[in-house]
């Protein structure tokens, strides 16, 4: 391998990459958020879509704020805590179809240990466990690998029961190796619990027979293949939209300091919660050509870089605000401005003035 192959390789293994992924078409069945049959997989550029709209007022991230305001979540029945209607269903879905899932398991695993493994080679096994490590958008593989000889001779190999067999090779891998299980950081908290596959990870692919959950042969988080097989409960989905959009508007509440000098129970709130969803997030630097770097964002969901997009204008002073006129979200250019557009302030004064009239008794046209 000569000297460019070998920097090309490091680059690509090392660098990381503001890249996010989508499939174009969705459906929600059972309960989860899932590409359609047949749909294709794609990947677009998320931060450059951010940069590319620093100077305006609508930054990616508002989109999904948007799309909270606009769902009707409803309590259901006691076997599913939220039920939505069918026009937000559609809202969900062509939401999930221009930016893809939030990446609500890869946003909260930062290891996943994955069951022990043993191919049988004549006398002996071969024996493997792979492990996952999360690190900004990319996760790493870590093997512990081993052999395992039979103890059994040449004559008496061949008379012993299959069964047998399993059942000793079963039995040197719970051995030799951990059982499965994830590292688990729930969103909104700083403290990490070790759990096993069939709870929190299981539960974001449906289609994994439940006797399979722990032993199963998941694909690397984040390829191709772990795409085509992941789903996102909508409960999830919607719980980590909520958090994000709760943790701006306690953000941008009332004061952020008492009258003592310290911050507020709305602003300390907002931190902490806003705060947990960045914790995923990292910077690089990467050759932009023309003898020049950049630095490049990236994470391990959607939807912490959504919350560190918002970290960014909250840093620069540049708050997202409800519109009172459409209550849309919004970036506002100066601290006075109340609305999103010329036509939501027209829109506005119209109605003061309407409103106006009435008051005096006056006869308003419609």
């Amino acid at each position: 391998m000569d000297k460019y192959q070998t920097a090309k390789r490091n680059t690509d293994l090392y660098a990381i990459n503001s890249e996010w992924w989508r499939f174009d078409r969705y459906e929600l069945r059972g309960g989860y958020v899932r590409p359609a049959p047949g749909a294709k997989l794609e990947v677009y550029n998320l931060w450059e879509e951010y940069f590319d709209t620093q100077r305006k007022d609508t930054p990616p991230y508002h989109s999904l704020l948007n799309l909270i305001d606009r769902m009707d979540i409803r309590l259901a029945n006691e076997s599913s805590l939220l039920a939505l209607t069918p026009e937000s269903k559609d809202l969900l879905l062509v939401w999930c179809a221009e930016n893809g899932l939030l990446g609500m398991l890869p946003q909260q695993v930062q290891m996943v240990v994955l069951a022990a493994k043993g191919q049988h080679l004549s006398y002996t096994v071969e024996s493997s466990q792979s492990r996952y490590i999360r690190k900004n958008n990319k996760w790493y593989l870590s093997s512990h690998s081993g052999e395992f000889h039979w103890h059994y001779t040449d004559e008496s190999y061949f008379t012993v029961d299959k069964e047998e067999q399993e059942k000793e090779l079963k039995e040197h891998l719970s051995k030799a190796y951990r059982s499965p299980y994830a590292l688990i950081q729930l969103i909104g908290s700083d403290e990490l619990s070790q759990e096993p596959l069939s709870k929190t990870w299981a539960s974001f692919f449906p289609d994994v027979p439940e006797n399979e959950r722990e032993t199963y042969e998941y694909p690397e988080p984040l390829s191709e293949e772990f795409w085509q097989i992941y789903a996102e409960p909508v409960e999830a989905f919607l719980r980590g939209a909520v958090i994000l959009k709760d943790a701006l508007e306690f953000l941008g509440k009332g004061e952020k300091t008492e009258g003592n000098g310290n911050i507020s129970f709305n602003t300390a709130l907002g931190l902490s919660m806003i705060n947990s969803l960045v914790s995923s997030v990292g910077t690089g630097l990467y050759f932009a050509g023309n003898n020049s770097y950049r630095q490049q964002w990236a994470s391990s969901s959607l939807l912490a870089s959504y919350a560190a997009m918002a970290v960014f204008d909250l840093a620069g002073n540049r708050p997202p605000r409800r519109c009172e006129g459409c209550k849309e979200f919004f970036i506002r250019g100066s601290h006075k401005a109340l609305h999103c557009s010329d036509t939501c302030r027209h829109t506005a004064q119209k109605r003061r003035y309407r409103d106006r009239k009435r008051q005096k008794g006056e006869e308003v046209k419609p």
